[in-house]
Protein backbone atom coordinates (compact mmCIF):
# COMPACT_ATOMS: atom_id res chain seq x y z
CA UNK A 1 0.00 0.00 0.00
CA UNK A 2 2.77 2.46 0.51
CA UNK A 3 4.61 1.65 -2.01
CA UNK A 4 1.21 2.59 -4.74
CA UNK A 5 1.31 5.94 -2.57
CA UNK A 6 4.42 6.59 -2.81
CA UNK A 7 4.39 5.49 -7.45
CA UNK A 8 1.06 7.92 -7.09
CA UNK A 9 3.03 11.01 -5.67
CA UNK A 10 5.84 10.68 -8.18
CA UNK A 11 3.45 10.38 -10.73
CA UNK A 12 1.63 13.38 -10.16
CA UNK A 13 4.79 15.58 -9.78
CA UNK A 14 6.48 14.47 -12.99
CA UNK A 15 2.62 14.90 -14.43
CA UNK A 16 3.07 18.70 -12.95
CA UNK A 17 6.24 18.86 -14.15
CA UNK A 18 5.31 18.39 -17.67
CA UNK A 19 2.63 20.50 -17.74
CA UNK A 20 4.57 23.41 -16.71
CA UNK A 21 6.85 22.81 -18.82
CA UNK A 22 4.05 22.60 -21.78
CA UNK A 23 2.24 25.27 -20.49
CA UNK A 24 3.84 28.79 -22.31
CA UNK A 25 4.94 31.37 -19.27
CA UNK A 26 2.89 34.60 -19.34
CA UNK A 27 4.97 38.14 -20.38
CA UNK A 28 5.11 40.52 -17.60
CA UNK A 29 2.73 43.26 -17.49
CA UNK A 30 3.32 46.47 -19.35
CA UNK A 31 2.64 49.83 -18.47
CA UNK A 32 -0.57 51.26 -20.48
CA UNK A 33 0.33 53.70 -23.17
CA UNK A 34 -0.81 57.31 -22.74
CA UNK A 35 -1.91 59.16 -26.03
CA UNK A 36 -3.74 61.73 -27.13
CA UNK A 37 -5.06 63.92 -30.07
CA UNK A 38 -2.56 66.35 -31.87
CA UNK A 39 -4.47 69.94 -31.98
CA UNK A 40 -3.48 70.61 -35.90
CA UNK A 41 -4.08 67.32 -37.56
CA UNK A 42 -5.61 64.96 -34.57
CA UNK A 43 -3.28 62.49 -35.13
CA UNK A 44 -2.84 59.85 -31.77
CA UNK A 45 0.71 60.12 -30.27
CA UNK A 46 1.99 59.05 -27.19
CA UNK A 47 2.07 61.76 -24.32
CA UNK A 48 5.92 61.50 -24.14
CA UNK A 49 6.94 62.24 -27.50
CA UNK A 50 4.49 64.62 -28.45
CA UNK A 51 4.69 68.19 -27.61
CA UNK A 52 2.53 70.24 -24.91
CA UNK A 53 1.96 74.17 -25.93
CA UNK A 54 -0.18 76.54 -24.22
CA UNK A 55 -2.85 73.94 -22.95
CA UNK A 56 -2.67 72.30 -26.71
CA UNK A 57 -0.97 69.11 -27.31
CA UNK A 58 1.22 68.41 -30.82
CA UNK A 59 2.56 65.71 -32.74
CA UNK A 60 5.38 67.83 -33.59
CA UNK A 61 7.23 71.42 -32.99
CA UNK A 62 6.25 71.79 -36.61
CA UNK A 63 2.39 71.86 -35.60
CA UNK A 64 2.62 73.46 -32.84
CA UNK A 65 4.31 76.42 -34.73
CA UNK A 66 1.49 76.40 -37.51
CA UNK A 67 -1.18 76.13 -35.04
CA UNK A 68 -0.48 79.61 -33.78
CA UNK A 69 0.44 81.45 -36.68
Amino acid sequence: MLKLLIIAGVILYLVRVIWRMMSPALPPEREALELKACAFCNTLVRVDKGVSLREHFFCSRDHANRFFQ
